[in-house]
């Protein structure tokens, strides 16, 4: 059913008296979508009145319940960029953390490496005694030679220790010792 005021003459006064009667030149159309059938009805002020409060607090609730939903849908939106901010913030400083650390790793592997060609560059060059062990020619390295962490890769949980070649804890002293062939 469809509400539709219509002003019936252009110079009818509308006193708006309060009176119960008809006002001048608004009728209420009515028009059955079942049967199709149209009916008219005079408005009465009263009435006219309370249509249109009834509308007015209609668009009114209407108008309040968007703007709670904007309110809302604004606070959830506020909270979630809060989350991520504060999600990628944690996700930088650890990815700081893991890159510093990887580089630290990266440049004690360096200076490993390093110390480790200049042990084989002086070992070329005869500049260290040998010494023979059983069938084998082991280089006698002074300390202040050797690489300061012999066991860098025995920290690693991607690498298994090193080997020792056969060499115990008792015969370890004998390294300062150059033995001549």
């Amino acid at each position: 059913l469809g509400l539709e005021g219509r002003m019936a003459g252009a110079g009818s006064d509308m006193a708006g008296d309060g009176n119960e009667g008809p006002v001048a030149g608004f009728v209420v159309g009515y028009e059955s979508t079942a049967t199709g059938t149209k009916r008219t009805y005079p408005m009465t002020d009263r009435r006219l009145q309370a249509t249109f409060k009834a509308q007015e607090s209609s668009k009114l609730a209407d108008l309040d319940n968007l703007k709670e939903q904007y309110e809302y849908w604004l606070r959830c939106k506020t909270e979630e960029a809060e989350k991520f901010v504060k999600d990628f913030n944690k996700y930088r400083s650890r990815s700081k953390e893991v890159l510093q650390s990887a580089q630290q790793e990266l440049l004690r592997l360096y200076e490993y490496a390093c110390d480790v060609t200049d042990i084989l560059d002086n070992v070329e060059k005869g500049r260290y005694s040998l010494r023979q062990t059983g069938r084998t020619t082991v280089p006698c390295i002074p300390p202040p030679h050797r690489p300061l962490e012999p066991a860098l890769l025995a920290r690693s949980e991607h690498y298994p220790a090193p080997r020792t070649g056969g060499a115990t804890e008792e015969h370890q002293g004998e390294d300062d010792e150059p033995v001549f062939l």
